[in-house]
Formats: structure tokens, sequence, C-alpha cells
């Protein structure tokens, strides 16, 4: 076995840990698993690898608008507690340690690093593969990985991204229940009612514009 380091952006080591633990495997299985598949179709296409970062998969409406409900939920379920609990201060940072400590056993807390490391071990054949690759295309092996772990997930998340299937259809249509609901919850039982959802629908859009800076962001949770 030859091991290597390789750093990936969040969104592929994300991608990455979620293939793995999906199919119960190791992130370096879930690794080689993708170069594997990459090296039964032969050579690799000159064309496919441009050193230059690929951009990143483009989130459909569909996606920004039940982001935008999940956050407004959130905020806006946040300033209730706030706004009827004399502890509500103390509820809200208890959530968010918790969901702070879920997201690190996930590894999916963001916040800290830019780039997730990841030790993969690779067997001689398909390390002689990529070697024989890297100097045929003129680049070294460890772009050539990260390129190819790139096709692949943005052709998935693609995928995934075009077809709106019929649970998340469900889904979706809940998350929209439980927004409207509480909205009505807070208009019926909080004085400062107006204020507190202007102030959710705001934070909502803020984190919006964060995820997508370069997407008009409109909220359908108006």
């Amino acid at each position: 076995m030859k091991t290597i380091s390789i750093r990936f952006d969040d969104y592929l080591a994300n991608w990455i840990t979620s293939s793995a633990q999906k199919n119960r495997i190791t992130i370096s299985q879930a690794i080689r698993d993708v170069l594997y598949e990459k090296m039964q179709h032969g050579q690799i296409i000159i064309s496919q690898i441009k050193i230059n970062k690929t951009k990143p998969f483009v989130p459909s409406q569909h996606y920004r608008s039940e982001i935008g409900y999940i956050i407004f939920t959130a905020k806006l379920l946040e300033g209730f507690v706030l706004a009827t609990n004399e502890h509500g201060s103390e509820l809200k940072n208890v959530a968010f340690q918790v969901t702070e400590n879920m997201l690190e056993q996930l590894h999916l807390n963001n916040n800290k690093n830019k780039e997730q490391q990841f030790c993969v071990n690779i067997e001689p054949e398909l390390y002689n593969w990529l070697s024989q690759e890297a100097i045929r295309l003129q680049v070294r092996i460890i772009p050539l990985i990260r390129k190819i772990i790139e096709e692949m997930a943005l052709k998935e998340l693609n995928v995934t991204n075009s077809q709106l299937h019929s649970t998340q259809r469900v889904g979706i249509e809940h998350q929209i229940i439980a927004c409207k609901l509480l909205e009505i919850l807070v208009n019926k039982t909080v004085d400062d009612a107006t204020n507190i959802i202007e102030d959710a629908r705001s934070k909502t859009k803020n984190v919006l514009l964060k995820l997508f800076p370069e997407q008009k962001v409109s909220l359908a949770c108006n």
C-alpha cells in the first residue's frame, strides 16, 4: 500500500465523508472506489484534466427555497423561545452547543477549516496507473486525484440536484407546513410578533447570501 495525504475543499470533503458513511466504508476506501471506477474506463482524456478549479455545482431554485424555509424556521423558533421563555437565552445556548457537538461528530463543521486533509492508502496497481496518467498528462498525482474525485462528486451532485424525488417533495411540503404553522403561532402568542418574524427573515436572507453569494436570493417564506 502507498499512503498519500491529500487536502480537499469542504464541499468535496463532505461529499467523500457522506459517501463513506452511506456505504459503511472508510474514507480511504471511498476514495479508492472512485479511482478504481475511473481506472476501468482506461486513459483519462486530456480535456477532462484542466488544473483550473472546476466551478462547484449551481444549486437549483428548489434547493435554495428548501434551505430558506429550514433556516427561517430555525431563526423564527429561536426568536419565539427568546421572547416567551425567561430562560430562553440559556436554552438557545444549549441548543447551539449540542448542534456544534453533533456537527463535530459528523465531520460537518465547516466553520473552522476551509480544507480537510485525508490520508489514503492506495494499492500498487492503482498507484502505478495514477503515476503513469500523471506523467502522460504532465500533472502531479495529488491534483490528478483531486480532479477525479471532484469530477465524480459534481456528476453525482448535479444528478441529485436535477431530480426532485417524491420523498424530497414530501420533506419540503412538511418543512413549509412547519414554517407556516410556527409563523401563525408566533403571531397568535407573542406581542412583538411582527418584529420577531422580520428579524428571523432578515437573518435568513443574510445566511442565504453567504451560502449563495453569486446568486440573487429571494426568500420564499414571505
